[in-house]
């Protein structure tokens, strides 16, 4: 496989196409094309059982991005105990709980 593509229902597309637009993600509107899992933001909330993670090889350029587009992330950067890699987490506009990590110590 040379290429995944992530798809998420989001409520703005254009807006979430700009958030997004350093990652590789492949944005959805709620109800388009009648993808069962992707047909409304009310028959479950954004994000519910999802985690969005990346493993970037420009970790602290990401960070340096991710800080223009937030107020507050979840988790600030630190060492995963279980990967022992550095990463941090924030919300995206709909509300996903996406970690970015890095691909290397």
């Amino acid at each position: 496989m040379k290429r995944t593509w992530t798809i998420i229902g989001v409520s703005d597309v254009p807006g979430s196409f700009k958030w997004y637009q350093s990652l590789l993600l492949c944005r959805h509107q709620w109800g388009a094309h009648e993808h069962p899992s992707l047909m409304s933001p009310d028959e479950a909330p954004p994000g519910n059982g999802l985690l969005l993670f990346f493993r970037v090889d420009d970790f602290d350029m990401a960070f340096k991005r991710a800080r223009a587009l937030v107020t507050r992330f979840e988790e600030e950067p630190h060492v995963n105990p279980n990967t022992q890699t550095m990463e941090f987490s924030l919300r995206d506009l709909d509300g996903y709980y996406v970690t970015i990590s890095a691909l290397n110590q």
